[in-house]
Formats: C-alpha cells, structure tokens, sequence
C-alpha cells in the first residue's frame, strides 16, 4: 500500500522497537518480507536506528501494519499487530518513561482513583514528547476513553472495522506498566479508518 507522507513523525527508536518486535512474532524473514510487500520499501531507519529523532512518517508506519494485514491477514494480523505493539511501547518505556514521570513500573492504579488518571495523563505527555502523535485521555460514562486525533497506524488507509491494533497493544503496554492490567482492557471502537474524526479507545474492565 503505497501512501502519501502526512508530514508527522514517529522516533526511530519507537519504529525499531516495533520492527524488532516483529521479527521475534514472525521470524526474521517474515518480517522482511512484510517490509518487502510495500511497494514504495522501507529501508534503514536514520541515524543509528536507535535513536529518538523523529524521522518516521506516520504513512511509513501504517503501510508497514497494512502489509502485516496483506500478508497475514485480518484475523493474524491483529494479534500480531497487538503484540508487537505492546512488546515495542514496553521497551520505550524502559527508556523514555522517566521522560514524563512514570519511570516505577508496577505501581497498583485502581481505575476510578486519581492517581490512575495522572498516570494516563503522563502517557499523553510522553507520547507528545516523543512524536507527533495527538491525543487525549477522559473519563466518560464510567469509563475511560483514549482518543488520537493524528494516529500513525490508519493514517491515509480506509477500511470497515478498527485498524489500529498496534496502538490498542501500546495501549495495553501502558495499563500493564502502571499495574492495571488486571482491571483494564484497551480497546478500539471507533476508528479515523472508518470516517471517524478520531481513533478511540475504551480502557475498560475485562469481561
């Protein structure tokens, strides 16, 4: 899938971890050969590859999670996608966290406490800091609600159900950074995807 360049950027740390990531889901070889199915191929990142230079186009990232689609399809491509995603955010975290204040992992977050919303509070800084994503985080009708309103991984694509699952999983990464994981679940239920002005996501109690 060959998209046009939106002008906004991920870091190439975050896009390394991602890739990394892949490869140990579907092999070294599967991976490049995701990276090989997008017509316009992605080919080093930048600098040392490492880095937190924000170089990656979100058009990049996304044809690179359609191509998981291409390949694996929709059903494979959404655990891989997730996966990936939570196993990439984790590892920036480890890295970037103190960045926003939220470097002690495991701190317990009940989901109605104020602390748990500081803590979401601090995602949406992070994120801001490093990339060019835009989001916001509240609570509403007893839940909350993770909105991006320049979202990497639906950028430029059309489709009739949710796209972004590598978001949902970074999501996810952080509920389980900040201990929450066994209350809370991060999912998509509207999508730019489909027309919406916004990705957004329920962080709400497991069924």
């Amino acid at each position: 899938m060959l998209l046009h360049a939106t002008g906004k950027y991920l870091p190439n740390r975050w896009v390394f971890h991602f890739r990394e990531a892949l490869a140990e889901l579907v092999g070294r070889e599967g991976a490049e050969g995701v990276l090989r199915a997008i017509p316009n191929p992605i080919d080093d990142l930048t600098g040392s590859g490492q880095d937190l230079e924000k170089s990656f186009d979100f058009s990049r990232y996304a044809a690179m999670c359609a191509s998981v689609s291409d390949v694996y399809g929709e059903e494979g491509a959404q655990t891989i996608l997730r996966r990936a995603g939570h196993a990439a955010f984790t590892r920036m975290l480890k890295s970037t966290a103190a960045m926003a204040g939220v470097e002690r992992p495991g701190i317990p977050a009940q989901p109605a406490s104020e602390s748990f919303e500081a803590q979401m509070q601090s995602i949406v800084r992070l994120w801001g800091l490093l990339s060019d994503l835009e989001c916001a985080c509240e609570r509403t009708e007893g839940e909350y609600r993770f909105r991006i309103f320049a979202c990497p991984e639906c950028a430029g694509r059309t489709a009739a159900g949710c796209l972004c699952h590598s978001m949902a999983g970074m999501l996810q990464a952080a509920l389980d950074w900040f201990g929450s994981s066994t209350a809370l679940t991060a999912s998509e239920i509207q999508c730019m995807s489909q027309g919406a002005s916004q990705c957004e996501f329920s962080l709400a109690g497991k069924t």
